[in-house]
């Protein structure tokens, strides 16, 4: 596994500090996440490609959401050989869309009630 300094970054991790492998890699996502990044994880083996949003825990303790973008590059017997992809920190994101959704629900009952 390779990571680039972005994702490191985001991952609240020093310089080289990537997962050396699947397992460790799982180890930071969060444990309510794991089993829909494992099932994305199989479904990228069979579809070449993928997206997938989930929560990890940094080091620090801190949660994240993230959003990763896969492909799956196969050698040329068929065996998969390589993923790349991208990973975007969305935590600002989903956090106004939490607050969005709190207010549009407390702009209806106040509708409701007048």
């Amino acid at each position: 596994i390779e990571w680039s300094a972005e994702q490191l970054r985001i991952h609240g991790r020093a310089p080289g500090a990537h997962p050396r492998d699947i397992h460790e890699f799982l180890g930071c996502v969060h444990p309510d996440d794991r089993a829909r990044v494992e099932a994305a994880l199989a479904a990228l083996l069979v579809e070449g490609a993928g997206e997938s949003r989930y929560r990890i825990v940094c080091p620090d303790g801190a949660v994240r959401t993230v959003v990763a973008r896969n492909r799956l590059v196969r050698d040329a017997a068929g065996a998969p050989t390589r993923v790349y992809g991208t990973v975007q920190d969305v935590t600002t994101a989903v956090a106004a869309e939490a607050t969005l959704r709190a207010t549009n629900e407390a702009l209806a009952r106040d509708v409701a009630e007048r």
